[in-house]
């Protein structure tokens, strides 16, 4: 746990980077037409409301190269499964762009978009 502060602690510079891949990522999915409910974390939330989709879309992207959890009921009421994404501060641009490019791709295929 002391490490992990302390490198908070000297490089700042990793957590503004965190928010900016944050916020790329929220706008990138919203502009796709992803419904990504009121997350403001780098935990981010792609709402689909239904479990076939779900695993469908999580094995395409899968394939494209991103890895998502899929999240259905019991652990979300049903109508509200949905694909648990999560950026770092690490993540480069490049990578970014990727996945919303996956993201477009899958969902054009799977008519989520």
């Amino acid at each position: 746990m002391s490490t992990a502060l302390d490198i908070i602690e000297e490089q700042p510079e990793l957590r503004t980077q965190l928010w900016k891949n944050t916020h790329k990522m929220l706008q990138g999915y919203k502009a796709l037409g992803y419904d990504t409910g009121k997350s403001e974390t780098p935990i981010i939330p792609i709402i689909i409301k239904d479990s076939e989709k779900v695993y469908q879309m999580c094995q395409l992207l899968f394939e494209n190269g991103v890895f998502v959890n899929p999240v259905v009921s019991p652990a979300v009421p049903p109508g509200r499964e949905l694909l648990r994404t999560s950026c770092m501060a690490t993540h480069t641009e490049d990578q970014l762009d990727r996945v919303l490019k996956a993201f477009e791709k899958v969902g054009k295929q799977l008519g989520l978009i």
